[in-house]
Formats: C-alpha cells, structure tokens, sequence
C-alpha cells in the first residue's frame, strides 16, 4: 500500500476563542468572551409586509450571527380568540378617538388582525412563533462599536426593531450557540406570531438557487 502524507492544518486561532475563550465575563449590555466583546439583540417588531427573501440582507453580515428559533402555536383557538379581542378594541379606539393617529393605527391593526383569522381559518395557513436573536461581535472596542453599527442599520433599513434583553445576556447568548437550547426568558420576550409561509419566503432557500 502506498503511504499518503498527512496534512496538519493551522489552528484557528479565531475560531478557538469563539469555542473555548480564556475567561467570560457577563455584563447588563454585553459580553466579554476572551478578547471578543458580543452584545445580543432580538427583533422585536416586524413590518407589515415582507419581500421575498427578506431574511438575506442579515444573513452575511459580518462579524454577526443570526439564530432563529421557531416553535409551533399549540393552542390556536386560544389564539385565535386573542386576535378577535383585540380587534374588539382596536375599533372601539378607531370609534371613539378624536387622533388621526391613534385611529389610523387603530384602522391598521384590525385590518391585520381580520388577515390573520382568514389565513388561520380559512385558508389554513399554519402560524407559528419566530423567537429572533441577532448577536454582534468584535475583537476591538472600535471593531464592536462600528459592527453594531452596521447591523443596526441593516435592521432598521429591513422595517425590523431590535431591543436589548437587558441582564439577561447570558441566557440569550447560549440560545444563539449551536450547542445550547431555547430559554423560556428571551423566548417570551421576543416570541412574534407570522405566518409559516411569510418566514419561509424570507429563508435563503427561497431563492431559485442552492445554499
């Protein structure tokens, strides 16, 4: 038998920080993983309508990880029962408020809302809730700043919202790791309902291409 040569490859040194760092450090706002700084936001609001493929413009960015967990509305008639409640409100504001905003924004939600019982009942479109988790790192304080930067405008520039689960970074960060699992904590704050087929058009393999 013929003897191969092996190659050894170099360590990635980058990516064993990420793995293994020399000593993490939790703060309110962000954390410190070795000489990485990472902060995690969750989107906590969504626009009305979403192009296909809406998920692209965050899936490259660099220095960034999106972790996206979804599980499935088990009680939908529960559900469904909340939306029409909150329809029942929506127009008694849109019929007794003298602001133009509140009753355009009021106008607005119960159309939403209307939308949401057709598909569910209807046209049996499955919703589901998206828990949204986007983490930033740096190696430099100016790398970090100038990276949350970036993705905040990325964000905003999608009709997207993100917030800070403020003192409780450590549980979103181990729910954007591969290894980890979902936490009730972040999961209730940046649980969202959409439809099935609204996620799955903004997924990367909603293009015509393979990824």
């Amino acid at each position: 038998m013929k003897t191969k040569d092996i190659e050894i490859m170099p360590i990635n040194q980058e990516l064993l920080n990420l793995i293994a760092p020399q000593g993490i450090e939790i703060k309110s706002s962000r954390v410190q993983m070795g000489e990485f700084l990472s902060k995690i936001q969750y989107i906590s609001s969504y626009p009305s309508r979403v192009n296909i493929g809406w998920l692209l413009n965050l899936k490259d960015i660099p220095n960034t990880i999106v972790s996206l967990v979804i599980t499935p509305i088990e009680d939908v008639q529960g559900f469904v029962e909340g939306i029409s409640k909150g329809i029942t409100t929506d127009k008694n504001t849109y019929n007794t408020t003298q602001n133009e905003f509140l009753k355009t924004q009021a106008e607005f939600k119960i159309i939403s809302a209307e939308t949401m019982i057709r598909e569910i009942t209807i046209d049996n479109i499955p919703y589901i809730n998206l828990s949204f988790l986007v983490k930033t790192n740096g190696n430099t304080e100016n790398i970090f700043t100038e990276n949350m930067r970036i993705v905040k405008n990325k964000i905003a520039g999608m009709g997207l919202k993100a917030r800070l689960p403020a003192f409780e970074q450590e549980e979103a960060l181990k729910q954007t790791s591969p290894y980890d699992v979902a936490y009730e904590k972040i999961t209730k704050k940046s649980n969202k309902q959409m439809s099935l087929s609204a996620l799955f058009n903004g997924l990367p393999f909603s293009r015509k291409w393979f990824n």
